[in-house]
């Protein structure tokens, strides 16, 4: 779920975004910060006051002295809880990606280092029918970040070529657009896409940027912040309520606390003054926003501030949030708190998940103020030193499920995810742990799960699952994982190999792969237990693909055995964990 966390907790990006806040002809965001003022200054101001007449008078004020503002009576944020329907459709989208891959091990370089260069762009179409219109926005949208990857991919490799670089280190330069989907029905399309671009041979040159998208289905319209929010300055105080007492701070110490804290409380003035237009998106039960750091050094964040929405009707259309599918996913604001009508009766249900920290032994579960029995746990999963990173609630077909992920004190590449199952107010353990999830899946139909995967170098292996109706343990729904990352490796001698075939037969003829060949691992098949390669050809139209047959462990570990020899062995220059 590390996608996902990076945008719950922070997005490390440059601060020139763009999102779906108010939006010019071109639908870019225009960044505009308000910081808090100091009380007791001389300014000039200028002021735009409305009529009853609906136009504006630009009135322009002198202050020479010390002034106080009026008192008013702040508007209460909250609201009487909705109800809930659990009609909407959710929406078949198809994920696929376009990809530019080459990689070379030069003369002049050490043994185990290669030179790589690597695009990508995540390409998503809505195949449920009826939705031309969001298809051709989803078009418009793709077909510039392809071409973006296209052109940048052939300027990577002019630098290459005319020498403009040099080929000194391991993956030298990548290029993405990744996509996240948050929400996806047939009220809301809510997503994220993220660029991020990293040159090690330009010294060590790293971005990253986030575009966020929340646009009704039907009729592929932009949905405006100040849409949701009926009363922006009662939304800007909640806000601010809520930041005064943070938990798990981004930053560890009170300097990072207060740092994140200032820009929620500089995104509320915006939001108060109506110039709030950065990103933000919609999930069932929240709104995610982002808050740009107003300090703009080496660690500068925009932060992402989460706030469930349902007891908020005093400042916020619910009319936005009060249909979702039968089967949905809730997730968690800034303070690790989930509301919502879990049941149905018209009362809201608080989740929350309160420690000083997110240690394994020291948070402490409470469910409507009460404080959960957390189930007792293996001793080989009990480290007190495993950090809880993430926490989302499913409302699946056969009941309402707590997934925790946890990341290993040893470091592992993957986290683990533990599942319980939320009956009469209490937590039942779901017997197996698994991988982390990709992403808080927006369909419980469709969902991956990350697991660690060693073959080519240490990495993870994305495989399809469904929690839609599993009692709460991921079920396959495809036997084909894909191997996640750039992961390549070099050839160490002559092979003779088996050409992909598709149905996985291995009959469509071989192929010779010679030494010394750059490959990469696409994806294992953990049924016919075949993995998949491909060459790496600074025209991919050259690439060719093969088959080779792999044999799992008990523990799920992957290995190729070729004519007595191992992958360890077979191929050189992959980068291992342990």
């Amino acid at each position: 779920m590390k996608r996902y966390i990076a945008t719950l907790l922070t997005l490390t990006m440059v601060l020139s975004l763009a999102g779906c806040g108010k939006k010019d002809d071109a639908g870019k965001s225009k960044v505009k910060f308000s910081v808090p003022s100091t009380e007791g200054t001389t300014s000039s101001e200028t002021t735009t006051v409305a009529t009853t007449s609906e136009t504006t008078v630009e009135t322009t004020t002198e202050s020479t002295t010390e002034t106080t503002p009026a008192p008013t009576t702040p508007s209460d944020p909250h609201g009487p809880i909705p109800a809930l329907y659990h009609e909407l459709v959710t929406l078949n989208l198809d994920l696929t990606t376009e990809e530019h891959f080459f990689c070379e091990k030069p003369e002049d370089q050490p043994e185990n280092e290669t030179f790589c260069v690597q695009t990508y762009c995540d390409y998503v179409t809505v195949s449920t029918t009826g939705l031309a219109e969001l298809n051709d926005f989803l078009d418009e949208v793709y077909m510039r970040l392809k071409y973006d990857c296209e052109t940048t991919y052939e300027n990577m490799l002019y630098k290459k070529n005319t020498g403009v670089i040099t080929k000194r280190n391991f993956n030298d330069m990548f290029f993405a657009y990744t996509t996240t989907i948050y929400r996806a029905d047939s009220r809301f399309l809510s997503f994220a896409v993220t660029n991020t671009f990293y040159n090690v041979s330009d010294d060590w040159y790293y971005s990253s940027e986030s575009s966020t998208y929340v646009m009704d289905t039907a009729t592929a319209k932009y949905i405006d912040l100040f849409d949701v929010i009926t009363d922006p300055s009662a939304f800007a105080n909640e806000m601010r309520a809520q930041a005064a007492s943070l938990q798990f701070p981004v930053y560890s110490g009170p300097e990072g606390q207060d740092r994140e804290r200032n820009a929620i409380l500089a995104a509320a003035d915006t939001i108060a003054n109506g110039d709030y237009v950065v990103g933000f998106l919609l999930t069932n039960n929240c709104i995610m926003l982002q808050c740009p750091d107003l300090i703009q050094d080496d660690m500068s964040t925009t932060y992402v501030f989460s706030l469930n929405v349902l007891d908020l009707g005093g400042c916020v259309d619910l009319t936005y949030f009060n249909e979702t599918t039968p089967c949905y996913t809730l997730t968690a604001d800034r303070n690790n708190v989930i509301k919502w009508d879990l049941y149905d009766d018209g009362v809201l249900d608080t989740f929350a998940i309160e420690s000083p920290v997110m240690g394994f032994d020291t948070f402490a579960i409470k469910w409507n103020g009460t404080t959960c029995d957390i189930p007792e746990l293996p001793n080989y999963l009990s480290s007190e030193d495993d950090d809880l990173v993430s926490f989302f609630i499913a409302h699946a077909a056969d009941g309402d499920y707590l997934y925790l992920e946890f990341a290993p004190a040893e470091g592992e590449p993957v986290n683990y995810t533990l599942a319980c199952k939320i009956e009469n107010g209490g937590l039942s353990l779901i017997p197996d742990y698994f991988g982390e999830f990709e992403a808080i899946p927006y369909d419980l139909s469709d969902c991956h799960i990350l697991k660690r995967n060693d073959l080519l170098g240490t990495g993870t292996i994305s495989c399809p699952v469904s929690i839609e109706n599993s009692n709460g343990t991921p079920v396959d729904t495809s036997s084909y994982c894909v191997k996640k990352g750039n992961f390549q490796g070099i050839t160490a001698h002559d092979m003779t190999v088996e050409i992909w075939a598709e149905d996985g037969s291995g009959t469509v003829g071989s192929l010779k792969v010679s030494g010394g060949t750059p490959v990469r691992l696409l994806g294992i098949d953990t049924e016919k237990n075949l993995a998949y390669f491909c060459t790496l050809n600074e025209d991919d139209t050259l690439n060719e693909y093969f088959q080779m047959q792999c044999e799992s462990d008990d523990y799920g570990s992957y290995d190729i055995t070729f004519e007595g020899e191992s992958a360890y062995t077979l191929f050189t220059n992959c980068t291992y964990y342990d």
